[in-house]
């Protein structure tokens, strides 16, 4: 006699159970591993989102730096090539803390 290959349908024995062989997901099992899986895939977009917009944020900031630290050593350059000018009839009045410029000079035409 042949030996035939079991089939899932098949019955065994004499008492005729029905075994069925077949593997797979429930419904509930597949939406349980689909919420999971979403929830980890919100938090990594999440994440993701938020690096993005903290490096935006950091290449604005250090652009504004460079501006800041381009006009502060431009204005000590201008600073630091200060001379004494004077011109008969100019001088500056005040004390230590303000001071402004007078000028006396008589236009003539």
């Amino acid at each position: 006699m042949k030996k035939r290959a079991f089939t899932p349908l098949e019955t065994t024995g004499r008492q005729r159970k029905n075994t069925v062989s077949l593997t797979g997901f429930t419904l509930v099992e597949v939406m349980v591993a689909l919420s999971i899986f979403m929830v980890v895939i919100g938090l990594l977009m999440t994440a993701i989102v938020g690096g993005f917009r903290a490096f935006g944020q950091g290449q604005k900031m250090a652009q504004r730096e460079q501006r800041k630290r381009f006009v502060f050593f431009r204005l000590g350059k201008d600073v630091s090539s200060i001379t004494s000018i004077t011109y008969p009839g100019n001088y500056f009045k005040g004390d230590e803390n303000s001071f402004f410029l007078s000028s006396t000079r008589r236009i003539t035409c």
